[in-house]
């Protein structure tokens, strides 16, 4: 009963429109057809080139933000408790900040007289400025940063689980440092790969922000040609075919790489779970032994040998000599991929407190003209209240269904309905936004919702339903179930039980989850252009109409507020969750010492 609200969203605004997006792909002058395919793939459509062109730039983005994110992630596992905690946290920062504005401070240092080009010209690299902006370059550069904390994430994850005695019992069996690191860490680690991999590249088939403000219009991706139909007329046919051809394409890489994403079923699971145990133990250590010993070597026997005895290869001796430079090639790269993830930041708000009246980067001189410019400017102040009160209330709607269908998945019995319904709650978040924003408009047209700030709000609730559940979900599992028993023991009723102990305890997880969703809603423009136009004028759209006619540093003070203030809410829940986990601490400990 709990998940029925949170189904009825998914059903209604998830489900329905995509299906009626997919028959209207099928409909051809008021019949059935395929016509509508056979015309995308046609020798005058530039449609097969757009996608085989995004699927490539994916690839590209998905390699870029491995290479980047697995040092890194590899350096905050190796480091201290609170410098690792500090690493995940600086790549994790730009997620809260708007993609708009990270992307528009791309374009200053991409720009043939900024810095990037600057340091090319000092190094001698190029006698000229290269074009850096408005090709695949660009896109690529302004993605990986994009994406990157959604590579680093799931590798760090997986790397803090694996046991690092296996490492040191394959040293002890002769292998070098790299080569246990290559033959046993790696390996144990790729179930991480898999998944950045999976959510990277499949973010990046749809991804929108970027390569509109930063891809040439001469070689467009998915998003830009979809953006370019809808605003034409009679185009419904050709944005609901092309749409479906990329949402079936995710549909198969979702299907396929399910585990990567976390939509596997128990059972799944389960086998996965076998399969690793299966892997694991003296079999994985003896992967990463010097050559010519045998696998099957007890570990007594190996630590008895003398290791100067071993045989020895060139590729073992090559690995011999090059340990050593693991940890720093790797922290290198990590400084590099910090470096990507923070330099728009640095630079936005250096770009806010320009005094130039042109974008200048870095800026000849500082004030704070554009600050004062944004507050005395009533187009701005709307724009920002509508925006927190559309995100807002998106935020809080959805934190409630998750809330309720959370609990109800982690307390019931009938697994049979538990893993449907939560890869239900979650497939919006699979699905490239610019389609499923592209299915909404062609949704509520008809319906007259189109273009109100209802449509957002419902948009915003939709996306931002599977963060929520993912989060929720996991807490509610987490949680003991004997406070609930002890309570009714005690005689509590259940809304008692509900109010008094289950959610103090999950409070933290629900305020985590809030703020994800809300900045999810508040630097949303993908659903703001094609759901909200003209008649909701978010924050972001507002930004983004000021970037397309105006080249001025007032966005980037814009942005440089925004920042600020995602810094002061993100802190003061930090500080308020860790006294509600103190309390909850406390509380627990007076209970156990009333129960004896």
């Amino acid at each position: 009963m709990l998940m029925i609200p949170a189904a009825l969203l998914v059903g209604a605004f998830f489900v329905i429109p995509l299906g009626r997006l997919i028959v209207s792909s099928l409909s051809v002058d008021g019949s059935v057809g395929i016509s509508n395919y056979v015309g995308i793939f046609g020798s005058d459509n530039i449609f097969a080139e757009v996608l085989l062109r995004t699927g490539w730039i994916a690839l590209l983005v998905t390699v870029a933000t491995l290479v980047l994110g697995y040092p890194l992630a590899y350096v905050a596992v190796r480091a201290r408790n609170i410098l690792g905690l500090v690493l995940v946290i600086l790549v994790m920062f730009p997620f809260f900040t708007s993609a708009l504005v990270r992307t528009f401070a791309w374009r200053a240092l991409l720009a043939d007289n900024g810095p990037i080009n600057q340091l090319i010209l000092t190094l001698g690299l190029s006698t000229e400025p290269v074009r850096l902006v408005y090709n695949d370059i660009g896109v690529v550069i302004g993605m990986t940063q994009v994406l990157l904390p959604m590579m680093v994430l799931p590798i760090y994850a997986r790397m803090k689980t694996i046991d690092r005695s296996l490492v040191l019992a394959s040293r002890t069996m002769g292998a070098s440092p790299l080569t246990a690191w290559r033959t046993v860490f790696v390996p144990q680690s790729m179930t991480g790969v898999v998944s950045g991999a999976t959510i990277v590249f499949i973010s990046a088939l749809g991804y929108y922000v970027t390569p509109l403000l930063l891809q040439g219009p001469s070689t467009p991706l998915f998003a830009q040609r979809i953006d370019s139909l809808v605003a034409l007329p009679g185009k419904q046919g050709e944005v609901a075919t092309q749409s479906t051809v990329v949402l079936i394409v995710t549909l198969v890489l979702a299907y396929f790489l399910r585990q990567g994403l976390g939509l596997s079923s128990t059972a799944d699971g389960a086998r996965s779970s076998r399969r690793s145990r299966k892997n694991g133990g003296t079999a994985v250590v003896a992967v990463g032994a010097a050559p010519e010993r045998s696998a099957v070597t007890p570990a007594s026997s190996t630590a008895d040998a003398d290791l100067s005895s071993l045989p020895s290869n060139w590729v073992w001796r090559i690995e011999q000599r090059l340990s050593f430079l693991r940890f720093p090639v790797a922290v290198g790269i990590a400084v590099v991929a910090l470096f990507v993830s923070l330099a728009p930041m640095v630079a936005i708000v250096m770009l806010g407190f320009s005094n130039d009246a042109f974008l200048r980067f870095p800026p000849s001189a500082y004030s704070t003209r554009w600050f004062e410019a944004y507050f005395s400017n009533t187009r701005w102040l709307d724009s920002t209240w509508l925006s927190l009160s559309i995100a807002g209330g998106a935020a809080v709607i959805a934190i409630v269904l998750a809330a309720m269908a959370a609990f109800g998945i982690a307390r019931t019995k009938r697994r049979g309905l538990a893993v449907p319904g939560y890869l239900m709650m979650v497939a919006p978040m699979v699905i490239p936004q610019v389609v499923l924003a592209a299915s909404l408009l062609y949704f509520f047209l008809p319906l007259n919702i189109a273009g109100r700030p209802a449509a957002l709000v419902i948009a915003y609730t939709l996306i931002g339903l599977p963060l929520a559940m993912i989060v929720l979900t996991t807490a509610f599992r987490n949680l003991d179930p004997a406070y609930e028993r002890a309570s009714s023991s005690l005689g509590a009723r259940p809304a008692m039980t509900m109010r008094r102990v289950i959610v103090p305890l999950v409070l933290p997880s629900v305020l985590s989850a809030f703020i994800f969703v809300f900045v999810t809603g508040f630097g949303d423009l993908v659903f703001a252009q094609f759901v909200g136009g003209i008649g909701t004028p978010t924050l972001e759209r507002q930004m983004y109409r000021s970037i397309r006619e105006e080249v001025s540093p007032e966005v980037a003070a814009v942005g440089t507020l925004v920042i600020g203030v995602l810094v002061l809410v993100c802190l003061a829940v930090l500080v308020g969750s860790r006294g509600l986990r103190r309390q909850v601490r406390s509380l627990a400990a007076t209970g156990r010492k009333g129960s004896l």
